[in-house]
C-alpha cells in the first residue's frame, strides 16, 4: 500500500471495515448526516442554491466517540507511519460528509497547499484517508483524482482527460498523498454517499 501511494499518489484498501464496524459508524453518524442534508432542495421544491457543495462535518472526534476505534486501527497506523514517518500527527482531524442527491462536483485541489514554501514535487507531507460507508461509483459522486499528479511541478495544471473516478465498495478505504489533485464528484443518483475522512501530516509540520 505504501509503495502504491508513493508511485501512484493513492491506494485503495478493500474491506478495511467489517460489516459491524460499518453499521456502527452509519448509526452513530446518522444525526450529523440528517442535519447536513438540509442543504439540498427536496423533490418538488425549487432549487435553493446554484452551486451546491456538501457540508463538511468538522472535528468529529470532539462530537462523538463512535469513530475513535477506527482512528486508531493498527493497520491504518502502519500505513501512515510508512508514508509519513512514525511521528505522524492529526492535521485536519476527522471529518464526515454525505454528498446527497443534487450535490455538485467539487473543484480539483490539493490538500497540502498551506505548506506553500516547500517546492513541488516533494516528499509526502499530508495523507488523507477516506472511508466509504456506502459504495463509491461515478454516478453517486465518487472521488475524482489524477493519478501521479503528486509528482507534478507546481506550474502544471490538471486537464479534464487526466481525471479518473474511484470505484470501491462500502467498507473500503481510499488513501491519497496531499499533493495529489482530487475532488468529490457530482451526485447524480437518488441516494447519498456517506464518508468518514481522517487527515494526517508529518510530526514536524503544523497547520
Amino acid at each position: 500500500i505504501v509503495t502504491t501511494i508513493h508511485q501512484e499518489g493513492y491506494a485503495i484498501v478493500p474491506a478495511f471495515l467489517d460489516e459491524q464496524e460499518q453499521s456502527n459508524l452509519r448509526k452513530g453518524l446518522a444525526p450529523f448526516f440528517t442535519n447536513t442534508a438540509k442543504l439540498f432542495a427536496r423533490p418538488g421544491e425549487p432549487e435553493q442554491l446554484t452551486d451546491k457543495q456538501t457540508i463538511h462535518i468538522q472535528n468529529v472526534l470532539a462530537k462523538t466517540d463512535i469513530v475513535d476505534n477506527i482512528a486508531v486501527k493498527q493497520s491504518l497506523r502502519g500505513v501512515l507511519a510508512g508514508v509519513l514517518g512514525h511521528d505522524f500527527v492529526f492535521n485536519a482531524g476527522a471529518v464526515a460528509m454525505a454528498p446527497d442527491p443534487g450535490c455538485h462536483a467539487q473543484g480539483l485541489h490539493r490538500d497540502d497547499g498551506f505548506f506553500a514554501l516547500i517546492q513541488r514535487p516533494h516528499l509526502p507531507l499530508v495523507l488523507t484517508v477516506a472511508i466509504a460507508l456506502d459504495d463509491f461509483y461515478p454516478d453517486n459522486g465518487s472521488t475524482q483524482l489524477i493519478p501521479r499528479s503528486h509528482l507534478w511541478p507546481a506550474e502544471r495544471s490538471p486537464e479534464p482527460d487526466d481525471v479518473v473516478q474511484v470505484e470501491m465498495s462500502a467498507g473500503s478505504m481510499l488513501l491519497w498523498d496531499g499533493s495529489l489533485y482530487h475532488g468529490g464528484g457530482a451526485n447524480l443518483t437518488s441516494d447519498t454517499r456517506r464518508t468518514l475522512t481522517f487527515n494526517y501530516t508529518r510530526g514536524w509540520l503544523r497547520t
